[in-house]
């Protein structure tokens, strides 16, 4: 998200005109980039990670191609994708992360989150796989309620709308 700040503090500058050290910000964010290629990806499981030095992945980085940092089609991208789905699926939707590897100071499980599972859905169109992208959107859309709103958060088997309600990023 550095990054993205830095990307995008650089284009409100170039389309408004307004007054900025260009170069350096572009320097700075490049350095960003580089760094998150660097200590982003664990080379033993073969996928960018939480944090750095860590062995598991987040869902948030599927928002990675769709910002612009990366190229949704690279190598590392795919790779990371399936080490989400890998670690993430459950019944069809995915964890943000789990919580028996990343200590977020809650207790207890949380559901899987509708948004994650959009992001994958998102991921999926981006890389021309129309068929799975539209199977798993079909997922999430049994979980809305009659109203057509999301809850934050579902129970992975019964389906239960946990966490926020209604959700706003996945209301129809």
């Amino acid at each position: 998200m550095c990054w993205l700040a830095m990307d995008r503090a650089i284009a409100i500058a170039e389309s408004t005109g307004r007054p900025a050290d260009l170069d350096s910000w572009r320097r700075e964010r490049d350095a960003i980039r580089d760094d998150v290629l660097l200590k982003g990806w664990n080379q033993g499981i073969q996928s960018f990670v939480q944090y750095y030095g860590a062995g598991h992945t987040d869902a948030a980085l599927l928002m990675l191609p769709m910002v612009g940092f990366i190229d949704a089609g690279h190598a590392r991208m795919r790779a990371t994708v399936q080490r989400i789905r890998e670690e993430l699926d459950d019944n069809g939707l995915l964890r943000r992360y789990r919580t028996d590897r990343a200590d977020d100071g809650l207790k207890g499980q949380e559901g899987v989150f509708t948004m994650c599972t959009l992001w994958l859905v998102g991921y999926l169109t981006f890389v021309g796989e129309m068929e799975e992208a539209r199977r798993i959107f079909e997922e999430v859309l049994a979980r809305g309620n009659h109203l057509g709103l999301f809850s934050e958060m579902v129970h992975p088997v019964t389906g239960e709308a946990l966490g926020n309600f209604p959700q706003a990023c996945t209301c129809l």
